[in-house]
């Protein structure tokens, strides 16, 4: 079964605004106060199952929490693990891996 945790990553306050810094992507993003919640949330649980992880997010309906899933997955703010260690992308894939 797949499982999914919180991203290493570091919260950034500027001017009372929250930003999420991804440590692996070396990306930023904002983030408003729910989702900060969520991520709040799901951090110190460790490992997840998708629907664990979805039963956490407080969206009025199943189709809102998919597409919140989803969103945080495609934005790598959310990753899939695999035997309790991250699959973190450590080099850009080249064309030959495709191949």
């Amino acid at each position: 079964m797949n499982r999914f945790s919180v991203a290493e990553n570091k919260t950034i306050r500027i001017d009372g605004q929250d930003f999420l810094f991804l440590v692996a992507d070396k990306a930023i993003f904002e983030m408003d106060s729910s989702t900060r919640d969520i991520l709040d949330d799901l951090y110190p649980k460790g490992a997840l199952t998708q629907q664990k992880v979805m039963a956490g997010l407080t969206c009025v309906s199943a189709a809102e929490r998919e597409g919140l899933f989803q969103g945080l997955l495609r934005r790598r703010v959310i990753i899939p693990v695999n035997n309790d260690v991250s699959i973190s992308r450590q080099t850009k894939p080249t064309a030959n891996q495709y191949l």
